[in-house]
Parts: structure tokens; C-alpha cells; sequence
């Protein structure tokens, strides 16, 4: 997984930086400065997507991972 950071504290940052807006390069110039702002941007705390599937003879919401959960159904099925 790549790393994720704060888009919104990056872009406010670079606005004090700047006095206002800043430019982005374009692919004529040397964008390296921009690179490294990004690189240096702090991480978010994030977790991974859970996906939840609900069973219906059990009657609550389980978190399962895809195969739990086909092989589940399956066992459902097969009863």
C-alpha cells in the first residue's frame, strides 16, 4: 500500500509558503521542489477497508474477509 497523506495540510502549507496560491509546474520544468514536498508530507493515520456481508441466519452483522465469507455462504447452501 502506498503511503497516504493530509492533501488539505500539504496544500495549506504551501499557501503560507507562498503568500496565496501555489503554481504547479508543468512537465517543461524541474519539478523537484514539489517531489520533495511530497515525499517530506506527513502520513495519515489510516486503516484498511473492512467489508462486512450480512448473514442472514445468523441475524448480525459479521466481518469477514471474502473467502470467510463465500465459504460461509457455501456452508449456508449446502444445509
Amino acid at each position: 500500500m502506498g503511503r497516504l497523506i493530509d492533501a488539505d495540510e500539504l496544500l495549506n502549507s504551501e499557501r503560507e509558503r507562498c503568500n496565496g496560491e501555489p503554481i504547479v509546474g508543468t512537465c517543461t520544468q524541474n519539478n523537484q521542489y514539489l517531489m520533495d514536498v511530497i515525499k517530506k508530507a506527513k502520513t495519515v493515520d489510516a486503516e484498511p477497508v473492512r467489508h462486512g456481508h450480512w448473514l442472514d441466519d445468523i441475524g448480525d452483522l459479521v466481518f469477514l474477509t471474502r473467502e470467510a465469507a463465500e465459504q460461509a455462504l457455501k456452508e449456508m447452501e449446502d444445509d
